[in-house]
């Protein structure tokens, strides 16, 4: 059952995968997802640092031995345990009622963990917002020009799959070499 679930949503992020290729369809689905694309890489470049920032956190903390041994809490006892606790204060997932007691029992503990929420919070989630804005500021004006380049990249790739003796074939199929009479009024060459 658990395997089937996992090929279940394999299929569901291929499907994912699949569907985004649709977006050349269309200019406007092209600009869209050229938008998406560079919006994704900003999240991907920001998580990353909210990440090593909270690898850094965790060592921090854990280098504060008598703030962590004051703390009857289990969650800041080793380098894992205050990795999953940051991670879960960086998303929102962490209740609340924990770092009450964390600052009745620890003041300096409490103080970096209120300079890390801060730097997360009021930093680096701005700063994802900000590169939003900066991303479709950059892309506003030339937007078109980006989709177009997608779709020639969409179109090369095709190209680069039909065989030189099925291109050879087509070619000849449309009798190019042939001229073609012109109606009454056509200038000829």
């Amino acid at each position: 059952s658990l395997l089937y679930e996992i090929f279940v949503i394999i299929g569901v992020f291929l499907y994912i995968a699949l569907m985004l290729e649709l977006g050349s369809i269309s200019i406007k689905f092209s600009e869209y997802r050229v938008l998406c694309l560079r919006a994704i890489e900003q999240i991907v470049l920001c998580f990353g640092v909210v990440f090593l920032v909270i690898f850094s956190f965790a060592f921090a903390i854990n280098g504060m031995t008598r703030e962590v041994e004051n703390v009857t809490s289990e969650e800041w006892s080793d380098v894992g345990a205050t990795t999953s606790t940051l991670i879960r204060l960086a998303f929102g997932a962490m209740d609340m009622v924990a770092v009450q007691s964390v600052a009745s029992e620890s003041p300096l503990l409490i103080v970096v963990i209120i300079l890390f929420m801060m730097l997360i919070y009021s930093f680096f989630f701005n700063l994802l917002v900000s590169q939003f804005c900066g991303v479709q500021a950059s892309l506003a004006l030339d937007i078109k020009g980006h989709a177009r380049l997608a779709r020639g990249e969409i179109i090369i790739e095709t190209f680069k799959a039909v065989k030189q003796k099925r291109w050879n074939k087509f070619m000849d199929s449309l009798h190019l070499d042939e001229r073609v009479d012109f109606e009454e009024g056509d200038i000829g060459l």
